[in-house]
Order: C-alpha cells, then sequence, then structure tokens
C-alpha cells in the first residue's frame, strides 16, 4: 500500500468517527426533544483496491465509509404509544368529567343536598311535636328554601359544566384539521428528501409525534406505507392518505338545554359529506363527544345530561310527595293547606323549585 493510499484510509476512519460524533451529539442535545428518536451512523468496510495497469492491488481493505443515518424507531412500538395515547386522552376527559360532577353535587358534606334533606326532615319532625311553636314552622319553611337553593345550585353547576365542555369541542376540532394538514405536508417533504437521497429522520420524527397527537385527540390511527407515505385514519376511514388531508366539522346542538335533552347529540362529521357522521372510539375528543351526550331513559346517556336528569328527578319526586302530605292536611286556622312546594314550567325542575307558603301560618 503506497502512503498516499494510508492516508486516504486514516482520513476516511476520520471522517466517519467524526460523523459518529456528531450523531451522538444530536442524540445528546434532543433527549428531552418530544418526539425526537434516537440516530445512529450506519457504517461499511470498503473492499480493497483493485489492481490497475503499472500498479499493483492492495492487501488490505480501503477503510470505512458511512453509508447513512438510521432512525432507531419501533413501528410496533409507535402503534402501541399511538394506542395508549388514545385510550389515555379518552378516559381522562371522563374522569375529569365525572370528578367536576362529584363537585357539584358536593356528597358527602356539610353543604351537600343530602345534609340539607336532613335538615328538612328534622324541621317537620320538630313541627309535628310542636305546632304552636312559630319558630318550628319558620324552621320547616327555611330548610324547604334550603333544599331548593341546594338543587338549583347543584343543577346550575351541571349545566355550566355541559357549556364550558361544549366550548371545548370547537377548538379541539380545528386541533385535529390543522395537524391533519400539518401531517399531509410532512409526507410530502419526506417523499422530496428521500427522493433526493437526503436524510429525513428529523421530518419522519415530527410526524410520529403529530400521529401520537391525533390518536390522543382523536383515537386516529396510523400506519406507514410501502412508499413511506403515512396514512391517518379514523375508525377506519382516512384522514390522512399521502400529501392530501380531510377536515372535520362540528354538529349538533350549542345551547345546553338543547343538547342534554336530546334527541340530537353533539357530534363531528366530515367537511367534504355533510351529514355523514365520523364515529371517534377514542382521544380526548371521543371523551368530551361521549360526556356531551343527551340523557336516555335507561340511565346510560351522556354523564352530565343524566346528572341534571337524576336532580331534575329528585326535585320532582321531592315536590310530589310533599306536597301530597301537605295538601292533605289543614292549616292552624282549619283550611287547606294547599301545596308546599312550586315548580317553574319555563324551567328544569330542579332550577325552578320555590316554596309556596309565605309564613308558618300557611303549614
Amino acid at each position: 500500500m503506497s502512503s498516499f493510499a494510508g492516508l486516504q484510509l486514516a482520513q476516511r476512519g476520520l471522517n466517519a468517527a467524526q460523523q459518529a460524533t456528531l450523531i451522538t451529539g444530536q442524540n445528546i442535545s434532543n433527549v428531552a426533544t418530544p418526539g425526537y428518536t434516537r440516530q445512529r451512523v450506519e457504517q461499511a468496510s470498503l473492499a480493497p483496491a483493485t489492481a490497475t495497469f503499472g500498479s499493483v492491488g492492495s492487501p488490505v481493505g480501503a477503510g470505512v465509509t458511512v453509508t447513512g443515518i438510521s432512525r432507531l424507531g419501533d413501528a410496533l412500538l409507535d402503534t402501541g404509544v399511538r394506542t395508549s395515547a388514545a385510550a389515555a386522552g379518552y378516559a381522562d376527559v371522563r374522569a375529569a368529567a365525572y370528578t367536576s360532577l362529584e363537585d357539584a353535587w358536593g356528597e358527602p358534606g356539610p353543604t351537600a343536598l343530602s345534609q340539607k334533606l336532613t335538615a328538612f326532615w328534622s324541621a317537620w319532625d320538630v313541627l309535628a311535636t310542636n305546632t304552636d311553636e312559630p319558630g318550628a314552622g319558620v324552621a320547616v319553611l327555611q330548610s324547604g328554601r334550603d333544599v331548593a337553593a341546594g338543587l338549583e345550585t347543584a343543577r346550575m353547576a351541571v349545566t355550566t359544566q355541559w357549556t364550558d365542555r361544549r366550548a371545548g369541542v370547537d377548538p379541539q376540532v380545528a386541533q385535529v384539521n390543522a395537524t391533519a394538514s400539518r401531517l399531509a405536508d410532512l409526507n410530502r417533504a419526506i417523499s422530496t428528501a428521500t427522493g433526493a437521497g437526503g436524510a429525513a429522520n428529523e421530518l419522519i420524527d415530527e410526524r410520529a409525534r403529530l400521529a401520537e397527537e391525533l390518536a390522543s385527540t382523536a383515537g386516529a390511527t396510523a400506519r406507514v406505507e410501502a412508499d413511506g407515505g403515512m396514512t391517518v385514519r379514523l375508525n377506519g376511514t382516512w384522514l390522512v392518505s399521502g400529501t392530501a388531508s380531510r377536515a372535520l366539522v362540528v354538529t349538533g346542538p350549542a345551547d345546553a338545554a338543547a343538547g342534554m335533552a336530546g334527541p340530537a347529540a353533539v357530534g363531528v362529521a366530515w367537511q367534504d359529506a355533510p351529514g355523514t357522521p365520523v364515529p371517534l372510539t377514542g382521544g380526548r375528543l371521543a371523551g368530551t363527544l361521549s360526556v356531551l351526550a343527551p340523557a336516555d331513559g335507561s340511565g346510560t346517556g351522556g354523564a352530565i345530561a343524566q346528572a341534571a336528569a337524576a336532580l331534575d328527578g329528585i326535585a320532582t319526586g321531592l315536590a310530589d310527595a310533599v306536597n301530597a302530605a301537605h295538601a292533605a292536611g289543614t292549616t292552624r286556622a282549619g283550611t287547606p293547606a294547599g301545596a308546599f312546594f312550586a315548580l317553574d314550567p319555563g324551567r328544569p325542575a330542579a332550577a325552578g323549585l320555590s316554596v309556596v307558603p309565605a309564613d308558618p301560618s300557611a303549614l
């Protein structure tokens, strides 16, 4: 081997080592970067130089060459991450909704509805044994008003929760549309880069991160095709295919009264196919739509609407039971007692409950 050939061999080794050092620095620099996948330099040995006219072939190899930069990703693990993200997004939203509903009911606690009802029944017991005591009648009226106020507060809190979560649907859909469009652009950029013989590892990382975001938000599934492009689907229908993307639109009522009563439910549909609903099965958006669903007679409707229906049922049942007992009696003056509670027909039962008697003499 000539001295010149030996220098070339050493240079190739240094170049390969330099590339490896740079990739190591890239990996360390991005250790906290969301979505970054570790990379590795791929090397191959060079065969000995062949003999030419007037020269002797080298008895040793010609050194090393860098054949590429590998992205150490795993398609199976990526699929598992997206599946878990979709399930976690769905569960997180529903758990938060149920926690908020528990706070609205306030059970158990000193200001909870159960405590107010206990005080109400106790006030009646005291009045039954102290009919001539004005203070006992005042306690009955006040405890009745406390029950009505407690029901109204809880009903308003539930309605506010529906309104707040409904307001969050449009931004989530806008995010899905923007992310899908960006992912389609990345498919184009990756195809261009790899087609020109360049590396697209960082672009592929960004695409994988966006696919995970779509899974967490809308329960999307993704697959890398043979041509290197990624196809994203929502419940089997494509959202991103190659360099094309579709958009979603929000459907259904925006008003809490209509949304909780039904029959129309808040949902999403394809923008390019009006009236074609998109049944989401995972992600935060699916979780939000599930808790916004109307109530049904079996009690399996949306969590928020079912809570509102339960409060209305309590108010109606309470009014019917107390009014029936109260109307069967007479006041101290001997006149029919009449109804104790009234329900405002223009409002939900739990929000429209009020006490009819103005003073103890009407009890």
